[in-house]
């Protein structure tokens, strides 16, 4: 077992602590009492071993690791602290500057309190008011419904009548289509071969005689009818074709309608008789046929058309009278508002509150140093010992430097004990120290579990994140390749587990114990190989055995932590799960 005396451990982490901690004092009491432990559990670690018959080896590596984690430990819990001191510190910035704003509304208030209490007055009159016309309301209440009865009525005749005009409308619509269609017929070439023949036969004339019927201006019917004066009409067929085309099919007048009869009635005039005779005169034929037709339809619709404009105009005006007298109803069952406080009251309690935390806090960064300590010390040094050694060694403590038991144990956070007490580990003193040495320690964990109570628990801290899982011992393990699994997991930054480890671990692995890096870091030597590191790669390691002699070397690069049951042990869980549930 390797030991040191006070004075050369003391030399050396005066010089390690000049980095870490700035004040003189401080760096003193600090680097004595790193020195006074790691001497003081070299001395137990030879009690251990006359005793207990166990090996726990205090080698310099050990001691700079136990530098090490303070420095990584006293800049997380640094940060943590300022962390939450910046939050409730801007939280309570957040509540000064409401409250000022509040106050400021608040004398804004008491200004206008002399025209709110007027206000208010006016509004307790209109409430008398109000009651008196409650009545009235309802009078008018009463109205309105009938309105609304009335509204829905007239809407519903509008809607009746809107249907029957689009029905006889859509009747008219082929007739309309006819006709345009017929214009389509003509062109000024048909025209002018039509106005070319010298004495057409009858039909042809009988259709141009119709058509200067149909467009006679004012009801005059033209008496002279005659292909001669037909021609004349259709003198310039360009104003002639856009004469029908424009055509004002709404308005004929009943004169032109009563003359255009004998020609209707006449069995020759159709337009497939017409067309052996002259195409042109075939078109003109059907467009006076179709816009009689349209015509006649047009006239039964137009009194339906004019009653749906007269029903719309008196549904207009009913929804008109329907809303004046809702506005009104509106207006007189308005109630005075009350206006709102405005206060920050209930956020008084989180002021103080916060304002305690902070100073909590505060209290906690000026003890950071030693608080750290005490944890480092703990987690560095004390993972291999027993219940009654570690209690030994914290009662020394005790007597010598006048700090508590309590304040030897780990600061673990509440919900993390609950979290691990959840996955079903013992919720036993030593049990919560070893989970607290496993999330904390630097180097790799090696688990000392022959009861297998670490493996049998599937606690949530070991296997979260694991991704690789190996068994020193399995029966194909050369076939498995296990170093090609490690590299891998080495490259991605994953955890590994190797279980059932006896007191030696392959040779080809330790540079990975000793985590030697090359290449700044970059890389670690494993065999010939040279494996890409990534920082965030773990290695835990486990064995089964009651009482391994792991070598000095094997200590410095790995974490011991003792989770044998011992009877102390096993009865402190029983204990724990026998106390009364609050």
């Amino acid at each position: 077992m390797l030991s040191f005396s006070f004075n050369i451990v003391l030399v050396i982490v005066i010089i390690f602590i000049i980095i870490i901690v700035n004040k003189p004092p401080v760096k003193e009491s600090i680097s004595k009492f790193m020195a006074y432990v790691h001497t003081s559990v070299n001395e137990m670690s030879y009690s251990y071993l006359t005793n207990e018959r166990r090996y726990n080896y205090t080698t310099p590596k050990s001691f700079l690791e136990q530098i090490k984690l303070y420095q990584n430990l006293l800049l997380k819990k640094r940060k943590e602290l300022t962390a939450k001191m910046e939050r409730l510190e801007n939280g309570l910035q957040k509540l000064s500057s409401t409250s000022a704003q509040v106050d400021d509304l608040k004398a804004k208030l008491a200004a206008q309190e002399v025209e709110l209490k007027q206000k208010n007055e006016d509004a307790d009159q209109l409430i008398q008011v109000v009651g008196t016309e409650t009545e009235k309301v309802s009078k008018e209440k009463a109205i309105a419904d009938e309105e609304e009865q009335k509204v829905a009525l007239i809407t519903e005749e509008v809607q009746q009548k809107q249907k029957d005009c689009e029905k006889d409308l859509a009747q008219a619509e082929p007739a309309l289509a006819a006709a345009q269609q017929a214009l389509n017929t003509l062109n000024k070439t048909n025209l002018t071969e039509l106005k070319s023949f010298g004495s057409p036969p009858s039909a042809v004339s009988n259709v141009t005689a119709a058509v200067m019927v149909l467009m006679g201006s004012g009801g005059k019917v033209p008496k002279d009818r005659s292909w001669k004066a037909a021609k004349v009409a259709m003198a310039k067929v360009d104003s002639f074709l856009d004469s029908l085309i424009h055509f004002n099919k709404e308005n004929i007048h009943e004169n032109s309608l009563r003359a255009l009869q004998p020609y209707l009635q006449d069995t020759t005039f159709n337009p497939e008789l017409v067309a052996s005779k002259s195409y042109a005169a075939a078109g003109l034929c059907s467009w006076v046929i179709n816009i009689v037709r349209f015509y006649n339809v047009y006239c039964d619709v137009e009194p339906k058309r004019q009653a749906l404009n007269k029903a719309n105009a008196e549904l207009a005006n009913a929804q008109e009278k329907l809303a004046n007298i809702k506005a009104k109803i509106a207006v007189s069952l308005n109630a005075k508002k009350h206006p709102r406080k405005l206060s920050v009251g209930g956020l008084a309690s989180e002021n103080v509150r916060w304002a305690d935390s902070v100073r909590d806090f505060k209290l906690q960064e000026n003890a950071l140093c030693g608080d750290v300590l005490l944890i480092t010390a703990f987690v560095s040094y004390l993972g291999y010992f027993s219940k009654k050694y570690r209690q030994d060694l914290m009662d020394h403590e005790e007597a010598v430097h006048g700090w508590s038991h309590s304040m030897l144990l780990p600061t673990t956070e509440n919900i993390h004990s609950l979290t691990w007490q959840n996955e079903s580990l013992p919720a036993d003193r030593m049990s919560v120290e070893n989970a607290t040495i496993l999330t904390n320690c630097e180097r790799w964990p090696l688990m000392v579990d022959p009861q297998l109570q670490v493996m049998i628990s599937s606690f949530s801290l070991l296997w979260e994140f694991l991704k690789v899982f190996l068994n020193a011992y399995h029966p194909d393990a050369v076939f498995l390749r296990y170093l090609d699994i490690v590299e891998q997991a080495l490259a991605a930054g994953e955890v590994v587990l190797i279980e059932n480890l006896e007191e030696s671990v392959d040779p080809v692995l330790g540079p990975l114990l000793g985590r030697e890096t090359i290449k700044k870091g970059r890389f670690i030597k494993i065999g010939d190989k040279e494996c890409e590191y990534n920082p965030s790669f773990q290695l835990i390691l486990h064995t089964k055995l009651a009482n391994p002699h792991y070598q000095p070397e094997m200590q410095a690069q790995c974490t011991l932590i003792n989770f044998t049951v011992t009877r102390d042990g096993l009865e402190d869980q029983l204990l724990y799960f026998c106390r009364p549930q609050s």
